[in-house]
């Protein structure tokens, strides 16, 4: 009986000893990371563009300065800046006193030839006679005919001195050449002006003119027709212009080239002068796109760290078109309506847990 007392024994103790034992601690569970709606975008479908930054002077299209086609003494003004004009509005009078003149003058000399040349023409109509008569020889009679001829053509180049005389007096009254605005005025009465003195800025603001510098490794993509989205310094309106002429010869000094952008300013709402800002819209196509902020790696294997379920899964993705001004880039790969964590989220990586905040 001993030896099984003993057996019993020791099968109780070993027993005991197991239950004492500590049981071995089971492998915590990974942690759940919240994520909250600025730690994340969704991919989406979107019209995404492709953009050149640009600037230039807005310009009017047609501007001129208008210069006194006449020497003398200013007699009136009627304009000043900021005025409106009509085509042909008389701007200013000079004084047409020595036009007067002058037409006078050639009037009474140009009538004088032509009492002349009508007492010419009976004399040589006379000679003529004489000479079917054998009174004159008829080289003598060449030379009659040749000098009336010769007076003829002094008429005419009186008649045409006359007429300049009666343009310079038309000149007196400088008119303008086309509609527009009066920019600059630089005269004023009783003042003496030369000839070719400029008097007025005249501009049509109707239609205005951006002139950009685009670089030469981008020239190829600029073409006649492209829209463009513009702002001038300091204001709050943006405009539309499109893309009329492209110089295709480089400045040597800069390597870049002027392309000029036609705007429509009918409404009289944009001020010329200014300088203005904006993308030129080279490319445009809708597709499933997301921010480039979202992009990892984003060299020749990007991806994105996209949430399936409640886990986050490294997601390879294609990428295509980069819009830079909504900062969005075409992807393939990946679902619209996904959401993707984006990458300046610290502590996240594939394969972590994650509830997304309500």
């Amino acid at each position: 009986m001993l030896p099984f007392r003993l057996l019993a024994g020791l099968l109780a103790l070993a027993l005991l000893t197991a239950c004492q034992r500590p049981a071995t601690p089971a492998a915590p569970a990974s942690p759940v990371r919240q994520l909250v709606p600025q730690d994340l975008a969704h991919v989406r479908q979107a019209t995404l563009t492709d953009s050149l930054p640009l600037s230039g002077p807005l310009a009017a299209l047609n501007a001129t300065v208008v210069s006194a086609e006449v020497e003398g003494m200013v007699r009136q003004v009627f304009v000043r800046e900021g005025e409106r004009v009509a085509a042909g509005t008389v701007l200013a009078e000079i004084d047409p006193q020595d036009a007067r003149w002058q037409i006078d003058e050639k009037a009474a000399e140009l009538a004088a030839r032509r009492a002349r040349l009508e007492l010419a023409g009976k004399k040589l109509e006379r000679q003529r006679q004489l000479a079917q008569e054998g009174f004159i020889s008829p080289l003598a009679l060449d030379e009659l005919e040749n000098d009336y001829r010769v007076s003829q053509t002094q008429i005419d180049a009186q008649a045409a001195l006359l007429a300049r005389a009666r343009k310079t007096l038309g000149d007196t009254r400088v008119r303008a050449p086309f509609a527009g605005v009066i920019t600059a005025r630089q005269i004023d009465p009783g003042q003496s002006v030369n000839r070719h003195a400029p008097l007025f800025s005249l501009a049509d603001l109707s239609t205005l003119e951006v002139t950009a510098r685009v670089p030469a490794r981008d020239i190829a993509r600029v073409a006649i027709g492209q829209p463009a989205r513009l702002v001038l310094d300091g204001g709050q309106q943006p405009f539309t212009a499109s893309v009329v002429r492209i110089n295709p010869v480089a400045d040597a000094a800069t390597r870049s080239h002027a392309v000029f952008l036609r705007v429509d300013n009918r409404d009289g709402r944009l001020p010329a002068g200014q300088y203005a800002r904006g993308t030129l819209t080279l490319a445009s196509t809708e597709a499933v796109s997301l921010p480039l902020a979202a992009l990892r790696d984003a060299g020749e294997a990007p991806w994105v760290l996209a949430v399936r379920g409640q886990q986050l899964v490294r997601q390879p993705v294609r990428t295509g078109l980069r819009d830079p001004v909504s900062k969005l880039v075409a992807v393939e790969g990946i679902a619209a309506g996904t959401p993707v964590v984006l990458a300046a989220t610290l502590g996240v990586k594939p394969g972590d847990r994650v509830r997304l905040a309500q």
